[in-house]
């Protein structure tokens, strides 16, 4: 009772660690995630009070303008009648024509330029034609462009969401692999450095198609930041689910050289040689359940992934199956037929699970390896 008691407090307890990693994984993906929304607001708010700044200083020099204008416009006029008051009426009536024939003279060279400047100094194209884009401009469309490219460069839909694969016999061929950390470490970092690129652009451009392909741009950049989640969590996923294929190896191991714990070892669990052998044993039957509930609540959200989906189901089986395996030498039970294994079922029925060592399929390294120690401990039975 006090082993099944301990067995239970080191199950409970891995579980709580799992679920403390995993809270630990979500919170620093929200954080990040939160850490990069507030550098894009503050540089929205940066950008928008340098526009107000802008504006504000715009509206001080043309009121500065306007003020010396009319002090200007009141000096000429003093000095006008004072004059008139000299001068004849003759002289008034002659500088008045030539001053209207300038005045038409200009209006007649204003209609003629292509060009004509409003009264903040800007240059504005005349109605039917289109305003020529700045280098600047341009500029911002090389880099916007070059931003899309590497965002999309990253494939992060293609590693979501793969296209299916056939061989050149049209038969369906091995699903794409699901991301390593390491895949996902160096997508994030890619990926934060066009955030921080795409950061440094202005919040508007004046010219029409520019300001398209920015906007076109500020959409993928937010599509792209629940695909980066969604890889990241397939990668963490991929992890959990390597570190129970080298648990489930290891169990394989040590019921293939039962009593004696094994030689060799991948995952960090060692035996307790202190511990009987049976004792030995189920300690790492209770390690390698760990793994699979760390691997299953991994797997949470997951589960319209069929890489994920198809993972899940072929770890659990294999700990199904060396679980009962283990079960039998533990309570030194003569091992079963090799041809079927059976384990409660939900409703408390037996069922048969088919061990189907010799079915049509590619497996990987560690399949091979746990095919290969299923039929070896199987013949020793």
């Amino acid at each position: 009772m006090r082993r099944i008691a301990e067995e239970t407090a080191r199950r409970e307890e891995a579980e709580r660690q799992a679920r403390l990693a995993a809270e630990l994984e979500a919170k620093r993906i929200a954080d990040e995630l939160a850490q990069l929304k507030e550098a894009e607001d503050a540089r929205r708010r940066a950008d928008e009070e340098a526009a107000l700044r802008r504006v504000a200083e715009e509206a001080e020099r043309f009121a500065a303008l306007q003020v010396a204008e009319q002090a200007r416009l009141a000096a000429e006029q003093a000095q006008h009648e004072a004059e008139a008051a000299a001068r004849a009426a003759a002289e008034d009536a002659a500088r008045e024509r030539r001053e209207s024939a300038a005045r038409v003279a200009e209006l007649e060279a204003a209609a003629a330029s292509s060009e004509r400047v409003d009264i903040f100094g800007i240059q504005v194209a005349p109605s039917g034609h289109k305003r020529a884009a700045s280098k600047e401009e341009l500029d911002l469309k090389v880099v916007i462009a070059s931003l899309r490219t590497r965002l999309r460069s990253l494939s992060l839909q293609s590693i979501i969401h793969p296209a299916p694969k056939t061989t050149s016999s049209s038969r369906p061929s091995a699903p794409t692999p699901l991301p390593t950390q390491k895949d996902a470490d160096d997508l994030r970092d890619k990926y934060n450095e066009i955030v921080s690129s795409f950061a440094q652009l202005p919040a508007r451009i004046q010219d029409a198609s520019a300001q398209a392909e920015l906007k076109s741009l500020q959409f993928e950049m937010e599509a792209s930041k629940g695909m980066m989640t969604r890889v990241l969590s397939l990668a963490a996923y991929s992890s959990t689910a390597t570190t129970c294929d080298n648990a489930l190896s290891d169990l394989l191991e040590h019921l293939d050289s039962y009593p004696a714990p094994p030689s060799e070892t991948t995952a960090p669990h060692q035996s307790d040689p202190s511990l009987s052998p049976e004792g030995q044993l189920s300690d790492r039957v209770g390690f390698t359940g760990a793994q699979i509930d760390a691997m299953k609540e991994a797997a949470r959200g997951l589960g319209d992934d069929e890489r994920v989906a198809a993972e899940r189901t072929r770890l659990q089986q294999t700990w199904t199956e060396l679980w009962e395996m283990s079960m039998d030498k533990i309570n030194g039970i003569p091992s079963r037929p090799p041809s079927s294994v059976h384990t409660p079922s939900e409703t408390g029925s037996q069922r048969f699970i088919n061990l189907n060592l010799d079915a049509d399929f590619t497996p990987t390294g560690k399949q091979v390896r746990q095919r290969h120690l299923i039929h070896h401990i199987l013949a020793l039975a």
